[in-house]
């Protein structure tokens, strides 16, 4: 469970968006969400303009689509945590649970039980949301559509367990 100290960090960009920054300040992919309470969402990687939605109409998982393909989706199991599983590919399962139950910090973890990366919710009350803070990550980085696509999902998953609008 050896990490690096995080270079790579989010910012807040504008109202509801976040950037991945690399270690020169360099944007690798933002992060757009229309309003606070939505299941949905714009993502701008490498790979193009990328919308994040569910999967089917009353479905618990949350999608990256690029057009009308997915290539990225999230799934919320009942048993608690999150899993992000690679559409149409052979990448692997990574399984996100919190740190600990009195924690807004996330662990990503590979199937071989390795550490990837820890996420942490910040509250900010000077624009009275959270945002998103990347803690620390392993020498085998997620790539940005990853990390963006999960600080998407645990904003759902975060409104979902406060029992607000779904």
């Amino acid at each position: 469970m050896m990490h690096l100290r995080c270079m790579r960090q989010f910012a807040h960009t504008g109202r509801r968006t976040w950037s991945l920054l690399d270690e020169q300040g360099k944007s690798l992919g933002t992060l757009f969400r229309p309003k606070w309470y939505s299941n949905t969402a714009e993502l701008v990687v490498t790979q193009g303009l990328l919308e994040l939605r569910p999967r089917k109409l009353l479905h618990r998982s949350i999608a990256a689509f690029l057009g009308d393909v997915p290539l990225l989706e999230v799934q919320y199991p009942w048993r608690g945590g999150l899993l992000l599983v690679p559409v149409n590919s052979t990448g692997e399962v990574l399984r996100v649970k919190r740190v600990s139950w009195f924690k807004e910090e996330w662990s990503v973890t590979d199937p071989q039980g390795a550490e990837r990366a820890r996420i942490k919710h910040r509250f900010s009350w000077k624009r009275f949301e959270y945002g998103p803070v990347l803690v620390s990550e392993s020498t085998n980085a997620l790539s940005a559509m990853q990390l963006l696509t999960l600080v998407h999902a645990l904003f759902v998953f975060q409104r979902r367990r406060s029992a607000t609008v779904s």
